[in-house]
């Protein structure tokens, strides 16, 4: 269960009574400290000093305003397992300025090991950071195996859109219609790795693609690619 806590100023003594209680009751108690961003040293020391000790399981630490830079998370990651080493140490950082990605990669290397994120970046104000971006960064840019069926990502930011209304950009970061339309013909190539397109049938793929590009005069679409793949034998 969740149980969110100012991340700045005193310490609810409620919010210790409920993570006592909760895990009294034998569950995991997830505590995010609210707007880090504000927090001073001997703010966060008191918070995490008093939430692990009342059984806390796992420190959020939620960055809403989108303050922090990556060059302050990882230190603040640092900090927190340094006063709480057996305890988990997770963010949920904004994308203000559109550094939510690399707040969770520098974070992580910093010790973190949870990261709230959501697809296409919904949430409140700029948003978190992206599902796919991250899972991509982290598993071909840092070779960590998130566990996340990365083939799935394009159909699932796809059904976002359906469901929400609210569209991404042709460039969204990995998802986008055209995200991997470089000008030339390696698009097809990596497409691959995100989207079920069989790789013996890459080269078959890359001639009907080079037809229809001539055809047409025009860059070929993650819906073209999809669409050339299933008339393939």
């Amino acid at each position: 269960m969740q149980v969110w806590v100012q991340g700045f100023g005193e310490t609810s003594d409620a919010a210790a009574r409920l993570v006592r209680y909760a895990r009294s009751l034998g569950l995991d108690v997830i505590v995010p400290l609210l707007m880090v961003s504000y927090l001073t040293e001997d703010a966060h020391e008191e918070a995490v000093t008093v939430l692990t000790g009342a059984g806390a399981t796992e420190l959020t630490l939620f960055d809403g305003p989108g303050a922090m830079s990556p060059e302050a998370y990882a230190p603040l990651v640092h900090r927190t397992r340094t006063l709480a080493p057996d305890v988990e140490v997770g963010l949920h950082p904004h994308n203000t300025f559109g550094l939510a990605v690399a707040c969770a990669v520098a974070a992580v290397r910093a010790g973190a090991t949870a990261v709230e994120l959501s697809v296409n970046g919904y949430c409140g104000g700029p948003g978190n950071a992206d599902l796919a971006a991250t899972a991509l960064a982290f598993e071909a840019l840092y070779g960590i195996h998130t566990g996340i069926s990365t083939e799935l990502l394009t159909g699932l930011a796809r059904s976002g859109q359906e469901l929400t209304g609210y569209r991404t950009a042709w460039n969204h970061p990995v998802t986008g219609t055209h995200a991997f339309c470089w000008g030339g013909l390696d698009i097809i190539t990596q497409e691959t790795g995100i989207d079920p397109v069989d790789p013996v049938a890459v080269d078959e793929l890359l001639v009907s693609a080079r037809e229809l590009m001539s055809r047409e005069n025009r860059l070929l679409t993650d819906e073209d690619l999809v669409a050339l793949s299933r008339e393939l034998p």
